[in-house]
């Protein structure tokens, strides 16, 4: 009976309440819509992929996000080799010089990343800075983890079948590591 007088007053409210109300741009964008993680090494891939990201895949009106992800390499005072006594990033500097040349390193990488994200804003699309220090085949997945992304998207330097057994590759890495879909994007070609 009771579930009677539910519907009926349902059935009384007017026909407004009962449609969405319509969203205008001076509103802010729900939060249902995608977060994208686009990692930026500087490289024209990298680039492309924000690109992509920018063109092709973000919709501002579904609400959705991009969080500009690099990772700044950790300056290292550890030799090259355990009986070494070659140090590869920073032979001559003390402590205090070396973080304060990792801090300078990720003020460049963060200024880098906003002027890339104003290009976000242009478009009404929210643009997170994320400057992390470590190898991206690490902190990417961690931050992820803390973070959860729909969709990340790199880009590849366009290395050869030989070249990638070398050198590895971080786009490899996180296709084969992570639980969300990973987009490689190739730099642009030079045209003939």
């Amino acid at each position: 009976m009771a579930d009677a007088g539910i519907s009926a007053h349902k059935e009384q409210e007017p026909e407004a309440a009962k449609s969405p109300p319509v969203q205008t741009p001076e509103q802010p964008h729900p939060a249902s819509g995608q977060r994208f993680l686009c990692a930026i090494d500087g490289s024209e891939g990298s680039k492309a992929a924000f690109k992509f990201l920018l063109e092709k895949m973000v919709v501002a009106e579904r609400g959705d996000s991009i969080v500009l992800f690099e990772a700044c390499k950790q300056l290292s005072r550890e030799p090259m080799e355990p009986e070494s006594r070659f140090y590869p990033d920073l032979i001559f500097i003390n402590d205090l010089q070396r973080k304060m040349v990792q801090e300078e390193e990720e003020r460049r990488s963060r200024q880098q990343l906003q002027k890339l994200g104003e290009l976000a804003s242009a478009i009404n699309v929210p643009c997170e800075v994320v400057v992390a220090t470590g190898d991206p085949r690490e902190v990417i997945p961690k931050f992820i983890s803390e973070h959860p992304v729909e969709i990340v998207a790199v880009g590849s330097r366009g290395l050869g079948p030989m070249q990638r057994l070398f050198l590895g590759s971080v786009s490899s890495h996180l296709v084969h590591h992570l639980s969300v879909p990973v987009l490689v994007v190739s730099p642009p070609r030079a045209k003939p």
